[in-house]
């Protein structure tokens, strides 16, 4: 798997020299790194090659090849336009920057490895638990999915969480809790979540024991549903947040292939009128605030006419 010189610069805080006619190197793909020794004779184009800046004497750099410098001791950059370099502090040892490296490599392998499960789950029919399932086994950590209106959907994990209050009221009542769905929807960077058509995971905090990552589940821009992923038995990745977001798709897919959910609603009151008819939601405290937050005037009783039609001719 290969990553691009652009991430290289921004993991390492390094400054180039030269990126050819590549722009910032948002487009130069790296697939490899190693030391740059006297004893390396074939220099491959695709990869980078770390050095100190006081062993640059020992042997010219090549103007076809990409180098990152350790500045070690002051250099003459106007000898280096020609070449493309990057430069990195001092502070950076070669072992640490070829560690930091690879550790790219092997993320970008994980999340292209776990791109082609999910793919394989897709085209083999899986449903939205199987997918939560698989997710829980690449992330291993706690997934929840909840519709627009925060009624539980489905979950993987969540049965091994015992101080988390929000996720444990959550998988027993079916519904979030009244003082956390009151903060959704006064909570600015939620309603750009909600609203954005660029916002594709947001973190959230405030009232949990533990930061959770929040994937939007999207139908061509119309959300389905959240996907919550909670940081409890070890930290968040960068290539977490990208597996997440390739989780939310194969969602969205599924849930949009279901007859059922074919027709799910886009709005919140639409989606929590459905919650109520499917018995959902029965805490009638939690109804009323939920009426008082979506501008709602609930009748005593509901009823639902469901028609059938069948595929005969008349």
């Amino acid at each position: 798997m290969a990553v691009t010189l652009k991430k290289i610069i921004s993991i390492l805080n390094g400054r180039p020299l030269k990126l050819s006619s590549s722009g910032d190197g948002e487009n130069i793909e790296i697939k490899g790194i190693d030391y740059y020794t006297e004893q390396l004779t074939d220099l491959s184009p695709d990869y980078v090659y770390v050095l100190k800046a006081s062993e640059i004497y020992r042997r010219p750099l090549g103007n076809k090849n990409y180098f990152i410098i350790i500045e070690n001791e002051p250099l003459d950059e106007k000898q280096l336009r020609e070449n493309n370099a990057i430069l990195v502090d001092k502070e950076w040892a070669p072992e640490g920057v070829v560690k930091q490296i690879r550790q790219l490599f092997e993320d970008q392998y994980r999340v292209g490895d776990s791109s082609i499960k999910i793919l394989m789950a897709c085209q083999k029919g899986a449903t939205i638990q199987q997918l939560l399932d698989l997710g829980y086994q690449m992330l291993c950590n706690p997934l929840l999915l909840v519709d627009v209106s925060l009624c539980f959907i489905a979950h993987s994990g969540g049965n091994n969480i015992d101080n988390e209050p929000l996720w444990e009221w959550t998988l027993s009542k079916g519904y979030v809790n009244k003082e956390y769905a009151r903060s959704v929807m006064t909570d600015d960077s939620q309603t750009e979540m909600l609203e954005g058509d660029t916002v594709l995971v947001i973190w959230e905090t405030g009232l949990l024991n533990h930061r959770q990552l929040v994937g939007r589940v999207l139908d061509n821009n119309r959300p389905l549903a959240y996907l919550k992923l909670l940081e409890y038995h070890h930290p968040i990745t960068e290539s977490d947040e990208e597996i997440l977001i390739m989780l939310c798709h194969a969602v969205a897919m599924t849930m949009a292939h279901v007859s059922d959910s074919s027709h799910i609603a886009s709005s919140l009151s639409d989606t929590f009128l459905i919650a109520l008819l499917n018995q959902k939601m029965y805490d009638h405290t939690a109804i009323e605030e939920r009426e008082k937050m979506y501008g709602l005037k609930l009748y005593k009783n509901l009823f639902a006419l469901v028609i059938r039609i069948d595929n005969r001719y008349p």
